[in-house]
């Protein structure tokens, strides 16, 4: 696709506006804050670093695109086919994903639990990646509990608090589990100590 526009995310909009699909683009590190692209087709588009800040990707068809490392702060990814994408190292922050599909993705940054994840279609066989080393299944939804002290996100097998991951397995019994540091206080050093 040739264009006269100037700007790389004017081009995109120009070439999308008529019908131009733009899988497989090379847009690596591409400042695209703003862009409206909803309803595109960016199949296995390369979107490594790229900033989306406040862009429209709403109902797009993004299937196996490469998001890693890519900053979607408030990005509309509504709607969007998202199956099998990588969204390692993606920065996340008021990214709306009602109803977009992420099945099969890999994500390896925390902020993905800022989000409203029961909203999206489906995190069927998607993976966390805890520091790149430990997988956590996001099938089904991990529980997000925010509050005055550290997040916490419980998968099916770990528990995610602040920063640390924790086995579940070492957890004896949860009945202390409590917000404010029955985690780290009590039980997580899998003691003999009786708690209330």
């Amino acid at each position: 696709y040739r264009s006269r526009v100037r700007t790389l995310r004017g081009a995109l909009e120009e070439a999308h506006a008529q019908g131009v699909a733009l899988d497989s683009a090379y847009l690596r590190g591409a400042r695209l804050q703003r862009s409206r692209l909803d309803e595109g087709h960016l199949v296995q588009a390369n979107l490594w670093g790229a900033d989306l800040s406040n862009a429209d990707l709403a109902g797009a068809d993004c299937r196996r695109a490469d998001f890693r490392r890519a900053v979607l702060k408030d990005t509309c990814l509504a709607e969007a086919d998202l199956a099998g994408a990588d969204f390692r190292g993606a920065y996340f922050s008021g990214t709306i994903i009602s109803e977009a599909d992420f099945s099969g993705c890999p994500f390896s940054c925390p902020s993905l639990f800022d989000l409203d994840l029961a909203s999206a279609l489906s995190f069927e066989d998607a993976v966390y990646w805890h520091r790149g080393e430990t997988a956590c299944s996001l099938s089904p939804v991990p529980w997000v509990i925010r509050g005055p002290g550290p997040r916490i996100v419980l998968f099916q097998k770990h528990i995610l608090y602040g920063g640390d991951l924790i086995s579940r397995e070492l957890i004896r019994d949860p009945a202390p589990f409590s917000i404010t540091g029955g985690i780290k206080a009590g039980f997580l050093q899998n003691d003999t100590k009786s708690y209330p």
